[in-house]
């Protein structure tokens, strides 16, 4: 290897590139350009913005195939589908471009709101149909906006979404937050309609579905933390995996001395419960776990250690996959040894149930070697064919820490090291620079 090539001043603009700001992270693509005011009335400035055409006509005609009296285009633009049906019902648009919404005013006479997406059920109106044309892709929280079409849909009324098929994600399109394949696409209708129809046309992932009178029961999430000193990670950590959860709890030690106990309680989100603890012996916190499992409520729970950090986008992909044929989900983690490598000898060998079935759980065994079992069966991935393994993955920061039980407190725990690699998949930005001082 040529000696300029293994600088760490080479490697920090080599990382650089490949963290352009809108495929770092897929939550930061979002505030920062899919779900931008200013972006977006820049994009409608321009005559040249086109409209997906196949599945525009494709949408048009099952408008007419249903018999829909009442149409809504999500993410409408400057219009020109709503105008290709407004002779035959009624229709109207919302987008989060106000120049999108002038233009579609101006151009083809269509009423509508600029507003944000997540904020639908403010709108007073319901419709007998609609529309997302290459819409889902630019949201990362989109069953969340699925649910609230769900809501502003009449009984009986269709719902109908494009999206690139298997393309033109993140890496290849900073617009888009997502990369959808059929089965994913399938997942999101069912979760929040429990039916649905899919076509392909070109490029093309259509869906449809119907709301009926029995709408499926929704699955929630709970995530588990324990934690002492869990700077600087900490925040980033719960931040990372918040929208997506329905509650969280967390654990926090009375002898925590680093700040963690602070920034956590200075999070004021409705959704976290605090707990705290001062067990004598670390091997105690097995009982400080179940503890949070009797105040659990949810369906599923996530367990979350304080350096265990996410990106949302394969979060949101593990969330898929919880249904009633498993019973937990197996994860392999990027097992960081420093900002730019990890482990080899953890890369497809050491999984960890990191998602559970909320029914009958039980901790065994003193902490850190504490087993999850559902009943009598322990959810382990080896030996449980309801636990299921993932091709997702996270970072796990322990070795980066200032603080870590496994080198401070309990020195047989800690962890031996393999060989470094490059890692899989970059650090996120904000992780990345929080270790570059």
């Amino acid at each position: 290897m040529r000696k300029d090539l293994n600088t760490e001043e080479y490697w920090s603009n080599v990382w650089k590139v490949w963290r352009h700001d809108n495929k770092l992270s897929y939550l930061k693509a979002m505030a920062d350009r899919a779900n931008d005011k200013n972006y977006w009335d820049e994009i409608w400035k321009s005559p040249k913005r086109r409209v997906e055409k196949y599945s525009m006509q494709r949408a048009w005609w099952k408008i007419q195939e249903v018999g829909a009296k009442s149409v809504l285009d999500v993410g409408c633009g400057n219009g020109r589908l709503l105008f290709g049906v407004k002779d035959k019902c009624e229709v109207f648009g919302i987008d989060i471009s106000e120049t999108a919404i002038a233009r579609m005013k101006k151009e083809y006479g269509i009423e509508g709101l600029a507003m944000d997406f997540y904020d639908l059920d403010k709108l007073d109106k319901t419709f007998d149909f609609i529309v997302c044309n290459h819409t889902l892709e630019h949201t990362w929280r989109d069953e969340d906006l699925v649910k609230l079409i769900y809501n502003r849909l009449n009984l009986n009324g269709w719902f109908y979404a494009a999206v690139p098929n298997n393309m033109s994600g993140p890496e290849e399109t900073e617009e888009h937050v997502r990369k959808y394949d059929g089965e994913m696409f399938k997942k999101l209708f069912m979760n929040v309609f429990g039916n649905y129809r899919q076509e392909v046309i070109g490029n093309h992932l259509i869906g449809m579905a119907q709301k009926t009178e029995n709408k499926p029961k929704r699955l929630t999430i709970t995530s588990h933390t324990i934690v002492k000193n869990g700077m600087p990670f900490i925040i980033p950590v719960l931040k990372a995996v918040e929208p997506l959860m329905t509650k969280m709890v967390i654990t926090i030690s009375e002898k925590s001395s680093d700040g963690t106990r602070e920034a956590v309680e200075a999070l004021k989100w409705f959704k976290l419960t605090i707990l705290y603890e001062n067990v004598s012996n670390p091997s105690l916190l097995t009982q400080e776990r179940q503890k949070q499992v009797n105040l659990t409520n949810t369906d599923w729970i996530l367990f979350l250690d304080d350096d265990d950090y996410w990106d949302i986008y394969e979060l949101d992909k593990c969330l898929h996959e919880l249904s009633d044929e498993v019973d937990g989900l197996g994860v392999n983690p990027y097992q960081m040894l420093d900002k730019e490598n990890e482990d080899a000898s953890w890369v497809g060998k050491k999984y960890f149930t990191k998602f559970f079935r909320n029914d009958n759980i039980n901790y065994r065994n003193p902490w850190p070697r504490d087993m999850i079992y559902k009943g009598e069966e322990m959810l382990y991935w080896k030996t449980n064919p309801r636990v299921k393994i993932m091709p997702y993955r996270f970072w796990h920061l322990a070795n980066l820490k200032g603080y870590s039980f496994r080198n401070e407190d309990l020195l047989e725990y800690k962890y031996k090291h393999g060989k470094p690699i490059l890692v899989g998949k970059p650090l996120p930005k904000e992780i990345y620079e929080l270790l570059s001082g």
